[in-house]
C-alpha cells in the first residue's frame, strides 16, 4: 500500500498483524511501557459481545478459533513527542461485500477501538485513481535508496524556481547538477515522497509543469495520511 509509505513521522510499518483471541497487552508495549498499562479483550470476547460468530478453521474433525488479522499496523512518531499506532485493512470495494464480511471488518474495527487506536479501511473508494498511478509509476524511485538530503533539497528548490518547467525538464537539469538521471530521479521522487516538494500528483503524468500545492492540499491526497475511511 504505496499510501502507507508517504507519511510524516514513520518510523515502522508490519503486516498482517495477529490480534489477539484472549485477553492481551496493549500493543505499544511493544515499543514503550509508557501508557500501556492493562489488558484489552481479544477477538473471542468482542465477537461474543458484539453478537458476531467468531471465524474458526475445522480440521481433522474438530475446529478451532480462526485467528484474525489486520493487513498494516504503522507505528508514527506524534508530533508533540511520544509515539503511536494506525492499523490499515485493505479492501477493493465496501460495496457489494456479505454481511458476514461486513461483521468481521466490524469485530476488527472494535478490536483496535478498544485498544486506543485509529483504524482505517482503505478502499477505491477513498483516494483518486490517478495518485495511484502517479504512486505506482514512480515507486521505484520514491522507495529506492536514498538519495542525499542535499539533493533531495535542490531538487524540491529546482522545481519552485522553475515553475514552467515540465518533469522530463526538471530531471535533465537535476541530472546536471547531481550526475546522473538515476540519482536525479531518486532526489526528485523521495523529495515529493516525504512530503518536502508538495506536488499535485493527480496531474504529474501529464506534460507541462509540476505544480506544487500546499502541504495541507498534497496530504489530503493521501487517504491514509488524512485519515480517511471507507468504513463509518
Amino acid at each position: 500500500m504505496l499510501f502507507c509509505s508517504m507519511l510524516p513521522g514513520l518510523l515502522d510499518v508490519r503486516e498482517q498483524v495477529r490480534l489477539a483471541l484472549e485477553h492481551d497487552s496493549h500493543p505499544l508495549r511493544a515499543y514503550t511501557l509508557i501508557g500501556t498499562a492493562g489488558s484489552y479483550p481479544g477477538t473471542q470476547a468482542l465477537a461474543k459481545a458484539l453478537g458476531i460468530k467468531h471465524p474458526v478453521v475445522n480440521g481433522e474433525g474438530r475446529s478451532a478459533p480462526w485467528v484474525m488479522s489486520t493487513d498494516l499496523v504503522l507505528t508514527l512518531s506524534k508530533p508533540g513527542g511520544g509515539i503511536e499506532l494506525l492499523a490499515v485493512s485493505i479492501k477493493p470495494k465496501l460495496e457489494g461485500l456479505a454481511k458476514r464480511s461486513l461483521d468481521l471488518l466490524r469485530l476488527e474495527q472494535e478490536y483496535w477501538q478498544a485498544r486506543g487506536v485509529p483504524w482505517l479501511l482503505i478502499t477505491r473508494e477513498v483516494f483518486e485513481k490517478q495518485v495511484g498511478l502517479s504512486l505506482r509509476r514512480k515507486v521505484a524511485w520514491g522507495l529506492g535508496p536514498t538519495a542525499l538530503e542535499a539533493h533531495r533539497n535542490f531538487a524540491a528548490q529546482l522545481v519552485r524556481d522553475l515553475p514552467f518547467a515540465s518533469e522530463t525538464e526538471i530531471v535533465h537539469a537535476l541530472s546536471r547538477h547531481v550526475g546522473n538521471a538515476d540519482v536525479a530521479q531518486r532526489a526528485l521522487w523521495q523529495a515529493i515522497w516525504r512530503g518536502h516538494l508538495p506536488i499535485d500528483l493527480r496531474r504529474c503524468w501529464r506534460p507541462g509543469p509540476m505544480k506544487v500545492i500546499s502541504e495541507v492540499e498534497f496530504w489530503n491526497l493521501n487517504p491514509v495520511a488524512s485519515r480517511r475511511s471507507a468504513w463509518n
